[in-house]
């Protein structure tokens, strides 16, 4: 007997471990993508499915790239799970099935993140390309999928049969859970009433003297000779304040770099804490735009952005046409702080930006991610090299 109820606790425990511990990314992925050249944001929108089924860390299945159901492309897929369990990458490997498209085809490589808001679970990330017939590289960009219970294709087989495996599984773990003691009711104890204060008699003020007005006293006689003499000394003393400046001013060599005035820190900047997103360096002193774009689908996020804690956009939708935002620094402005404010969470949370900027021939990117308890910044530093 001894040995069969050890059996029973270790599958248990196994079943415990396969569902509690870890995500579950087998199931139909649907969402959008949007490559560097603007392609995703037309009218036109591409949609892409992802099609997972999950074998420990390895994964396998379909994608379909398409507009509608009558114009889209199928391919095959594998991949792997990362080493922090919240990382895939999800390579096409062979293109199986064309439907009204014309030009030439590329096979994606995504590299994604999940996460989860309320029921709701997320893959977002990059991705690359290249031409499936001569190796070439097409344009990369961004991806951004939710999990769904559909499919406007159908679900694979192979798909099909694993969610199909998972689902007997969680039965079977909720049909082996022992059940729970019903817990306790909480001992209420009774707060002691509070003593009532002592009455403070206050001593009556003591009544104020009578004020006496005493009489101006009668103006002396003017005397020139005074006056002229008082004018002489002054002037004196001013020439000789001059001369002790200039004796104190500091060589070039010994000034000092010009300290950086920071504004006070707003309310709303207070109330919630602020993750620095990147930090970016400056060599040159020229004028630089930075442009705020909302990250994947246009959803209704709007923001609040200060630079070194001044508001310089004021509850502004972010959208496909970007927010932009001069940036310029140098030695009398060595150091500048973004930070960007959620005002909402758009219909599909958190609120994202996606900022783009262009220094020395160099182009910057950053994905901002703020929330109603957390905002976002991001901090550039003059160098000068």
């Amino acid at each position: 007997m001894k040995q069969i109820f050890t059996g029973f606790f270790f599958i248990l425990f196994c079943l415990q471990n396969g569902f509690s511990q870890g995500i579950d990314y087998t199931g139909v992925w649907n969402g959008k993508f949007y490559d560097n050249t603007g392609f995703g944001l037309q009218e036109d929108e591409y949609r892409f499915e992802v099609q997972i089924a999950q074998s420990g860390k390895g994964l396998e299945g379909v994608t379909y790239s398409y507009l509608n159901t009558t114009f889209y492309g199928k391919a095959t897929h594998d991949g792997y799970i990362k080493s922090d369990g919240k990382k895939i990458q999800i390579k096409e490997t062979r293109l199986v099935e064309v439907k009204s498209m014309t030009g030439g085809a590329c096979l994606m490589t995504c590299n994604m993140r999940y996460s989860k808001v309320g029921e709701d679970e997320f893959l977002e990330g990059t991705y690359t390309a290249v031409d499936m017939k001569d190796g070439s590289v097409c344009p990369g960009g961004y991806v951004k999928l939710r999990k769904v219970k559909k499919s406007i294709f159908g679900i694979d087989k192979k798909v099909q049969a694993k969610i199909t495996e998972n689902i007997k599984k969680k039965e079977q773990l909720v049909k082996s859970k022992p059940s729970l003691p019903k817990p306790k009711p909480p001992v209420v104890v009774q707060p002691k009433p509070k003593p009532k204060p002592e009455v403070v008699v206050q001593p009556k003020p003591k009544p104020k003297p009578d004020v006496v007005v005493q009489p101006k006293p009668k103006p002396k006689p003017i005397n020139k000779d005074s006056i002229e003499k008082a004018i002489a000394i002054r002037k004196k003393a001013r020439e000789d304040s001059l001369k002790n400046i200039a004796l104190q001013v500091p060589k070039k060599d010994t000034l000092q770099k010009p300290v950086v005035v920071i504004p006070p820190v707003p309310e709303i900047l207070k109330t919630r804490s602020s993750e620095l997103v990147q930090t970016i360096e400056v060599i040159d002193t020229l004028e630089h735009i930075l442009k705020f774009y909302d990250y994947g689908e246009v959803d209704g996020d709007i923001v609040t952005i200060f630079v070194n804690n001044k508001i310089v956009v004021s509850k502004a939708l972010l959208n496909t046409k970007p927010i932009e935002i001069p940036l310029k620094l140098d030695l009398q402005n060595p150091e500048v702080t973004i930070i960007m404010v959620a005002e909402n969470m758009g219909t599909i949370p958190p609120n994202t930006a996606f900022m783009v900027v262009n220094i020395a021939g160099k182009r910057y990117e950053a994905k901002i991610e703020s929330t109603e308890q957390k905002n976002a910044s991001i901090k550039f530093i003059y160098t000068g090299k």
